[in-house]
């Protein structure tokens, strides 16, 4: 399995580590900024309040996204977690912090193996690099020391995910000695789609930006996966290279599929705001508090 090989095993453990050392110091953190519209203040993560609320009111929780007076900021599952976190710990902060870093750190592993996954060279050492530099690097300081920055977090952990589910329907093959990727079946196609649609659900519903995860798996689809460039879309069918012209329908199947579902994912996510484009400058005014 992609997640578990004892090889690499050592090296997950240590970007686990590093990831967890260079945010120990975020767990003795307080309430700051907007933790105080998205948790302290927030009705919907109180447990007295309805489950349904979670899905009704924006990211601020006082406002219903539909309403004229909403921030926009639509991110229910990352509210849901901190919906747990008060269960368990109320308003200690400690646990909301640990929370936010353990997620940091599944997102660090995970960057190992889409990095992994995504270049057919199969090469730990660039993985490691890479999962290194995102465990480490200080432009995801406040998404994780702030507790609001949840939502970023969140967000990637589950575009990690949806990446992986996406790439695991090619597999690696060699022609002539030449590392190429190569589809598998039809069935396998179809399932990663579908499991890759559902987790840019999830990260959309953590914050906004993971709708562009389907965008993502098809550029990469494209120029990695299908080995194929800009000027195909032209040629390819009057090529006699039937591989090329095979390469070619296959993504943009692929890609037709993906692109009107989430076409239709994003429509309905718009369609919650009332008609209501922009945040009201009342609901513009709590980012100044």
């Amino acid at each position: 399995m992609w997640f578990y090989n004892k090889k690499i095993a050592p090296i997950v453990v240590l970007v686990a580590a590093v990831a967890t050392y260079s945010d120990w110091e975020a767990l003795n953190g307080q309430f700051l900024l907007d933790d105080k519209g998205t948790v302290t203040d927030n009705p919907t993560v109180r447990p007295e309040a309805p489950w349904w609320l979670l899905w009704q009111r924006d990211y601020w929780g006082k406002d219903d996204i539909g309403s004229r007076q909403s921030h926009k900021s639509y991110r229910p599952i990352t509210n849901l977690t901190f919906r747990w976190n008060y269960l368990y710990n109320e308003l200690d902060t400690f646990g909301y912090h640990v929370v936010n870093v353990a997620i940091h750190v599944f997102a660090s592993i995970l960057c190992y193996y889409v990095v992994d996954a995504s270049i057919l060279q199969n090469d730990p050492e660039y993985s490691f690099f890479a999962a290194f530099l995102f465990a480490v690097h200080p432009i995801h300081a406040e998404a994780v020391a702030n507790i609001t920055g949840r939502a970023e977090v969140l967000c990637a952990l589950f575009y990690f995910l949806g990446f992986l589910c996406y790439s695991s329907s090619f597999s690696r093959s060699s022609i002539n000695g030449v590392k190429v990727w190569r589809a598998r079946s039809v069935w396998m196609q179809s399932m990663a789609i579908t499991c890759t649609l559902l987790l840019a659900v999830l990260s959309m519903l953590s914050k906004e930006q993971g709708i562009t995860l389907p965008v993502l798996c098809a550029v990469w689809d494209f120029v990695m996966a299908s080995r194929l460039v800009p000027s195909d879309l032209v040629t390819a069918w009057q090529c006699a290279h039937l591989d090329r012209r095979r390469r070619l329908r296959g993504w943009l199947v692929r890609t037709a599929v993906m692109g009107v579902l989430t076409v239709a994912i994003a429509l309905a996510r718009l369609s919650l705001n009332g008609g209501h484009s922009l945040p009201s400058p009342s609901s513009r005014a709590l980012l100044f508090e």
